[in-house]
């Protein structure tokens, strides 16, 4: 084993001649760059078909009604007569839930409502099972120990 690691410093000593150097870094540095034409193409013409594709789509899915028609006085006259008929329409039926809320508010405040009614309160008693209500030792250590 000594062995290969004097050898092997040996080879740590060995270095090029510097004219070797100067001649190889010079030919790495000057030799020529090879241009690749086919990825930039494909980039081109792939982000092309994309922008066309995408063009294409929004033309075909958008409506073919003019931005013109929009600004026409009388369609914005019933456009807006529509949105005051709708309003009118949502308000009357949020008052047909208010009366109709005040209306059982009412009705339960008089006694005309069965859960509040004491005999059917008396006549369902018998059938809910009251929860075991025994003593248990576990609570009675805790609570003695809490106490203290």
């Amino acid at each position: 084993m000594t062995d290969i690691n004097k050898q092997l410093d040996k080879f740590k000593a060995i270095k090029p001649d510097e004219s070797f150097v100067a001649r190889a870094k010079a030919d790495i540095f000057n030799s020529p760059t090879p241009q690749h034409m086919l990825p930039s193409l494909f980039w081109a013409g792939g982000l092309t078909a994309a922008a066309l594709a995408a063009a294409l789509l929004i033309a075909f899915i958008s409506p073919a009604v003019p931005t013109v028609s929009a600004l026409d006085a009388k369609d914005i006259k019933s456009e807006l007569n529509n949105i005051m008929v709708e309003f009118q329409l949502e308000e009357m039926q949020y008052n047909q839930d208010a009366s109709r809320i005040i209306a059982n508010a009412l009705s339960e405040i008089e006694g005309e409502t069965n859960h509040l009614n004491e005999d059917l309160i008396r006549k369902e008693e018998s059938a809910i099972e009251p929860p075991n209500m025994e003593p248990s030792q576990e609570i009675d250590n805790l609570l003695k120990e809490v106490l203290q």
